[in-house]
Order: structure tokens, then C-alpha cells, then sequence
């Protein structure tokens, strides 16, 4: 079974420490036959000399496929976002080298998302917010993951905090410990670089081992039910209760939006990461789609099943042909025959007043939209203040047993 290592990290590291990680992608490579994935970072455009972790790894790799004389496509994989969310007017550039692989998604944060649950180990090096984030995904979903301690940034700090748990992992002896802690590219002899590569390349094993090997044969399960818990997977444990008892589950939310009004799906996000976490709901949005996926088809089945539809209403929501054909549709019939809870949430002001949406109990309550709040504590507090009446209703289908009761909410 193919085996993929997520190597991420800095983007501007120094010239010995981007060597050092030159170094062990070339080691891994050498030692077995695993794929290096990268998110293909090259440079900011103000600053065309650093050397990022991606490069660094693309290097080691580059190397190993000429002196090995297999394509690099065999051993490499740069996986970028879709050219249309990439982040160029902040003056990325990208490496398209080996074999490319284009992740969907409309946020950065599912894209590193779907990097992590897709390989079977990740190490970071240095690294500063988004490091920390892919390190999150992670821990929170089971995967290997080693943030090199000497390397500092996020990886330094991620080790701090969750060092017995790496040491674990990854069977990291106390000598072994106190080099990660204490090693330092600039002044190590070749002997120490190829000592700690070496005792790297070991821990790496039998994290791998650990990944996919018989000592580990539940952990597949394991993961599957850390990914349901921020809704990522197919709820399969929740239809098979579903079965026995409709109510007696998770309730599933689905978010309706324009990708247009991205900034504000992602603070909603942001304030359901406590009830994603808890595992109190299965919270689905296109945002989650992965490569291969039947946009279309995924999203008419995720309609289907939804308890709770949210409504991020806006002029570009409001002016969307698919949303009013299909979403709205399969929506307001569900609605209509109690089977669901339509929720709008004013975003942006729009005129609504001839929109069958004009007859549903929205949020906020004032309908001012979250938009006009042009403070950002005010407006966390409106939405902390949403996201409490959302637990409400929330409280209410579990209670009463049917998602169609509603004294405030009438249907479309």
C-alpha cells in the first residue's frame, strides 16, 4: 500500500536548517518506498531568496530521483489549491513538480485539512499559525504527526505541549529526546546531522508501522470516528442509528451559501468549532467536498439528510441560480413537510421582503446584518449570541422528536 509523508512547515527557513530538511527527505527516500507530499509553497513575491520547507523537500526529493534514476513523479507529489482560492494576491508562488494534485475546498483551512487526513504522517518544521493548525488536525484526528522541537516556531511549541504523546508515537528514547530538544543544524558535525537523520528515519518507521501495520489493526475505525466528530466523514455510525431510532443522533447541519461569502461561512465556522468538537453535531458545508467528489450529486444527498439548514443570506446568495433551483428547492420541500429547520442568518443587507425566506425567524434577531458590525469584538459577540440560539433549536429537535416543530419558525 502506497504510504505518503506530509512534510510542512516555514516558509522562509535559514540556510542550514533548509538543508537539514534537503537532508531528511533524501534519508526517508533512501530508507523506503514512500511518496513526499508538499504543498508546493516556492516564495512570497517580496522575498524570492527564502527557502521554504516545501523547497527544501522538493530538493531532497529532486535529488534522490537523479541519483536513484526514477521520475520524480514516483516519489513526490505537490498537492496546490485550486488556482481560483489560491492566496496569489498575497504574493504567492507555487512549485508545480512531480506528480500534481489540485485539492478543492473553499477555504485554506479544509485544503490543509484534507493534506493531513490524506497522508499517514506529517512532520513540521518551524512554522508559524498555519503549522500550528495542520499540527491541530492532526492530534485531533489521531494522525502521526512530528513537529521537529529544535527546528522552533510552532513545531517547537506543538512539542512542548504534546510531548508524551509524540514520544509515543514515535517511540523517541530520552537521548533521542533531549538532541530534538537541544540540536542545532548551524554548528552539528556531519556525523551528528546523520545520527539524529538516522534515529528520525526509525521513528518515522514505526510511526508508519503503527499507521497501517497489524499492531495498530483498530486505528482505521479509531480515525474514522475522530473525522465524524468534526464532520468530515460519512456519518455511517449516525445512519445506522438513524435506523433504529431517527432522533436518537447527532442532529446534521448543513450550511447553504454563496462562495462569494466565504469571509463570513469561515467566522461561523469559527464559533461552531465547540459543538463540531464536543461531537454534539455533524456539520456539512461544500467547503468539506474533496478531489473526485460528485459536487452536485454529494451536495443534493447532504440536502437530504440535513436536520438544520443555515441560510448565509446575502445579494449574492439571494442572486445565485443554483442555490434558488436546487438548494432552496430540495430545502423548502423538506421544510414544508417537517422533515427539516430552515435558519437564515443575515450577512449582508438584501431585500428579502418578496423572498419566501421573509417569513422564517432568522438570526440576528434585529435582522441587522452581521456585516454592518464593524467591530470585530461586537461582532463575535453577535455571533457567540447566534450560536446560542442555535443550541436552543438544536435542544428543541432532540427534545420534541421531530425536526419540523417549531413555535417561531414557519415553513417556506
Amino acid at each position: 500500500m502506497e504510504q505518503r509523508i506530509l512534510i510542512y512547515g516555514g516558509t522562509a527557513l535559514d540556510t542550514s536548517l533548509s538543508l537539514f530538511v534537503e537532508e531528511l527527505t533524501f534519508s526517508i527516500l533512501n530508507h523506503r518506498k514512500v511518496t513526499i507530499v508538499t504543498g508546493g509553497f516556492l516564495h512570497f513575491h517580496n522575498n524570492t531568496k527564502a527557502r521554504s520547507t516545501d523547497y527544501s523537500a522538493l530538493c531532497g526529493a529532486q535529488r534522490f530521483a537523479h541519483l536513484s534514476n526514477v521520475p520524480l513523479e514516483e516519489c513526490l507529489e505537490t498537492w496546490l489549491p485550486d488556482m481560483m482560492k489560491d492566496r496569489r494576491m498575497e504574493g504567492v508562488e507555487r512549485f508545480k513538480e512531480g506528480k500534481v494534485v489540485t485539492l478543492f475546498g473553499e477555504s485554506d483551512q479544509a485544503r490543509r485539512f484534507a493534506m493531513v487526513k490524506h497522508v499517514d504522517v506529517v512532520i513540521t518544521i518551524s512554522g508559524k499559525v498555519n503549522t500550528e493548525m495542520v499540527l491541530d488536525f492532526a492530534f485531533t484526528i489521531g494522525k502521526p504527526a512530528l513537529p521537529l522541537s529544535f527546528s522552533g516556531g510552532d513545531s517547537a511549541n506543538y512539542w512542548s505541549d504534546k510531548k508524551e504523546k509524540i514520544i509515543e508515537t514515535f517511540g523517541v528514547d530520552t537521548m533521542l529526546q533531549e538532541r530534538l530538544e537541544n540540536f542545532n543544524p548551524d554548528t552539528c558535525t556531519e556525523a551528528e546531522r546523520k545520527d539524529i537523520t538516522a534515529k528520525l528515519l526509525t521513528c518515522v518507521d514505526k510511526a508508519l508501522l503503527n499507521e497501517t501495520g497489524e499492531e495498530n489493526s483498530g486505528k482505521q475505525n479509531k480515525q474514522a470516528l475522530h473525522l465524524e466528530m468534526i464532520g468530515v466523514l460519512e456519518d455511517t455510525d449516525d445512519e445506522q442509528m438513524e435506523k433504529a431510532n431517527p432522533y436518537n443522533r447527532r442532529p446534521v447541519v448543513f450550511v447553504s451559501y454563496s462562495h462569494k461569502d466565504a469571509k463570513w461561512k469561515e467566522e461561523l465556522d469559527l464559533h461552531f468549532h465547540d459543538l463540531k468538537s464536543s461531537n454534539l453535531i455533524s456539520y456539512w458545508s461544500d467547503s468539506l467536498l474533496m478531489g473526485g467528489d460528485e459536487w452536485d450529486k454529494k451536495i443534493k444527498e447532504r440536502l437530504e439528510r440535513a436536520d438544520i439548514i443555515l441560510l448565509l443570506v446575502s445579494p449574492e446568495f439571494m442572486n445565485s441560480t443554483y442555490i434558488e433551483n436546487i438548494e432552496l428547492a430540495i430545502a423548502s420541500k423538506r421544510h414544508a413537510e417537517g422533515n427539516c429547520r430552515i435558519i437564515p442568518l443575515f450577512v449582508t443587507a438584501v431585500d428579502i421582503e418578496h423572498s419566501p425566506i421573509h417569513q422564517l425567524q432568522g438570526y440576528p434577531l434585529n435582522k441587522k446584518p452581521i456585516s454592518s458590525i464593524q467591530s470585530k469584538s461586537m461582532r463575535a459577540k453577535v455571533w457567540v449570541d447566534i450560536v446560542g440560539e442555535l443550541k436552543k433549536v438544536l435542544a428543541a429537535w432532540q427534545q420534541k422528536g421531530t425536526a419540523g416543530e417549531s413555535n417561531n419558525i414557519a415553513p417556506v
